[in-house]
């Protein structure tokens, strides 16, 4: 019954309760505003899944009626307006496989009692205020489920302190996301053994320290994985590493990747999502740049030091969203990848006059501001239709705008003011 406005049923746990039968119970987005139940007896003995997220219960977790019931394998809790701390009686739920109390405003660490909780497999408790240490929260879960827990997400929960080096004996984790805390210390070498996973985020934190090819060992099956905005000391690699993943996203903003341009990125030819932004790469972009990234629609390689020119024939490539900007690019502009909607090489000492035709049909905003451009603006400008953000300051560009004709709706030519005067600048209407 998920998204069915039950907003106007006052005495929807007494009418449930009937239901002595039922094994699934889905109330998901059904608008319920009251949980409260006077009830002495639980008659659902046999419901195995509880589904009440994404309602207005505005009520304590602190509710014996159903946390008591020991058949239930997976409860479903998110963004249901709960608030206080998870109940000791939740450990009397011993088939409990799926805790999901994401998005709350639930407060303080889990029980002890969770324990007994031998089957559980997946703990999300995201976006609430768990405030407190990581270590002892992990020592927390049951370790009779060590082998079995699949997912962890806590991010953004206020947690702090270092992880502990044991991590890796949680043997079955193929979802990890603690990001959005602030964790410290040195990221465990054990998160090298965990073999299954396949999405991990510990972005945002404070870790620090150096990561080497033994964080990854065994991480066979990793396709996702975010450490943007952490204070790690290097990523130091083998220049022949080959790692044995193949990533489809990667944001690593702010880790120390440079000062050459990371080799191991060679193997990932999967790559959809790249983000090696402020990495202290001082490097020119490799042979094999476009080649591995070809298939790749978002690619941000702004504020390192990247040096030389851009490949030849990037349209080529797939990249809807391309950002190498405030590098030290030299060369001229070349076509654009054919599918892009955002550009931006500003920054850079780009040189030359623009290429009389961009390629680039869906462009939406370009930012080439800053460089040493000359020239007149290419009547091709006119053809693209969906620009709506033009940034060409700071250049040595001469003349005019191109006059466009009238059915010409991205960008307005007779409303110079307002429009061009920012995003141009005087030098290139002179």
């Amino acid at each position: 019954m998920s998204w069915v406005d039950l907003s106007a049923v006052r005495d929807w746990v007494h009418t449930v309760n009937t239901l002595s039968s039922l094994k699934v119970l889905r109330l998901r987005g059904c608008k319920l505003e009251s949980a409260i139940s006077t009830m002495s007896h639980f008659n659902l003995t046999r419901l195995e899944v509880l589904d009440l997220s994404v309602n207005k219960f505005n009520a304590s977790i602190q509710q014996k009626w159903l946390w008591d019931h020991k058949g239930i394998k997976e409860l479903y809790l998110t963004e249901g307006h709960w608030f206080g701390s998870i109940p000791d009686a939740f450990g009397n739920m011993s088939a409990l496989q799926v805790m999901d109390l994401g998005h709350n405003n639930l407060m303080g660490t889990i029980p002890t009692t969770l324990q007994h909780l031998c089957d559980l497999q997946v703990v999300s408790l995201y976006d609430n205020y768990i405030d407190g240490d990581a270590t002892e929260f992990m020592e927390r879960l049951p370790r009779c489920s060590w082998n079995k827990l699949r997912e962890m997400d806590l991010h953004s929960t206020n947690l702090s302190g270092e992880l502990p080096v044991w991590i890796g004996k949680l043997s079955s984790l193929d979802f990890v996301d603690l990001s959005h805390n602030t964790l410290t210390g040195e990221l465990p070498v054990g998160f090298g053994a965990l073999r299954n996973m396949i999405y991990l985020n510990l972005g945002w934190n404070n870790f620090t320290g150096q990561i080497s090819e033994e964080h990854f060992s065994s991480l066979l099956n990793l396709k996702y994985l975010y450490l943007s905005g952490n204070s790690f000391k290097q990523m130091v690699f083998e220049e022949d590493w080959i790692p044995p993943f193949r990533l489809k996203v990667a944001h690593l903003r702010s880790c120390r990747l440079g000062p050459k341009f990371p080799s191991w990125l060679k193997w990932q030819t999967e790559i959809r999502v790249l983000d090696v932004s402020g990495t202290c790469i001082s490097d020119s972009l490799p042979v094999w740049f476009k080649t591995v990234f070809s298939q790749a629609y978002s690619l941000n390689l702004s504020d390192n030091q990247l040096c030389g020119t851009l490949p030849r024939t990037p349209e080529d490539m797939l990249a809807m969203v391309m950002d190498l900007g405030s590098n030290n690019l030299t060369g001229q502009v070349p076509r654009f990848p054919v599918n892009i909607t955002y550009f931006d090489l500003s920054n850079n000492s780009l040189s030359g006059p623009l290429p009389s035709d961009l390629g680039a049909p869906r462009l939406e905003e370009l930012r080439l501001y800053s460089n040493y451009i000359t020239g007149t603006i290419p009547a091709y400008f006119c053809q693209l239709r969906r620009l709506v953000s033009l940034y060409l300051s700071s250049n040595h560009l001469t003349g005019e705008f191109p006059q466009c004709s009238d059915n010409y709706k991205a960008l307005p030519p007779d409303d110079l003011d307002p429009f061009f005067s920012p995003y141009f600048g005087a030098a290139c209407l002179q």
